[in-house]
């Protein structure tokens, strides 16, 4: 989460660098058919812009980044910045400024997590009632993947909203619990859900029984509750 939030910093930074080295330049130029019958010179209006360009790129490539990691690639946030097309680059940043302060507001009062995280809970919820439906016909190795693959995408998305690396589930739920999202003791049990969802996914049914399937399922069930709210 710091470091996500030292990044906004830094690109709010860099971007009121940009908009301070915005300059419009306006003159008066004569051309086109000046000399036909005799007409006199025509006289129009030239405007040329000047902006920090090189700063400009940079920062529109890494607030690009920035915001694909933290909304996901299909945020309005996103797409909103994607999409200008202007002519001028001048333009494009005084349209792609505000999304990113829209974004960046946002991000700190929490208001983007708290929609994703209420759409994977329903989402999660759906898939560990499919998880109860199989251990019921006794399915163990089929729910104990599922359930598993319910907490593993758990454990990204809070390494993503908490600004840990991705990485292993192990890894991830490791430096959640030294964040302190945590303690310990959650992090050793998702440490055992996860062994007993290798153990399925590999094919070694011998290695759980299905009384701790059922109590996995639950327990993931109440960890999702918690954690995604």
């Amino acid at each position: 989460m710091k470091r996500i939030q030292n990044r906004f910093n830094n690109l709010a930074a860099m971007a009121k660098q940009i908009e301070s080295s915005r300059r419009i330049k306006t003159e008066q130029r004569t051309g086109g058919e000046s000399w036909i019958r005799g007409q006199q010179p025509r006289t129009y209006t030239s405007t040329s812009y000047n902006m920090d360009w090189k700063g400009y790129r940079q920062w529109s490539a890494s607030v690009e980044l920035l915001l694909n990691q933290v909304f996901g690639e299909n945020s309005p946030h996103v797409i909103n910045f994607n999409k200008t097309n202007l002519n001028h680059e001048y333009q494009d940043f005084e349209v792609r400024y505000p999304v990113f302060l829209a974004a960046k507001d946002d991000y700190e009062n929490g208001y983007i997590f708290d929609v994703r995280s209420l759409v994977s809970a329903k989402v999660f919820s759906d898939e560990l009632e499919q998880a109860e439906e199989l251990i019921k016909k006794k399915h163990t190795t089929a729910a104990a993947v599922i359930a598993g693959t319910v907490l593993e995408t758990t454990i990204r998305e809070l390494a993503q909203q908490h600004g840990v690396d991705l990485g292993s589930v192990n890894k991830m739920n490791s430096d959640l619990a030294k964040e302190g999202v945590y303690n310990d003791a959650m992090k050793d049990q998702v440490q055992a859900w996860y062994k007993i969802r290798n153990n399925a996914a590999h094919g070694k049914p011998d290695e759980f029984t299905d009384s701790q399937v059922e109590v996995m399922i639950q327990g993931i069930r109440n960890f999702v509750a918690d954690q995604m709210k």
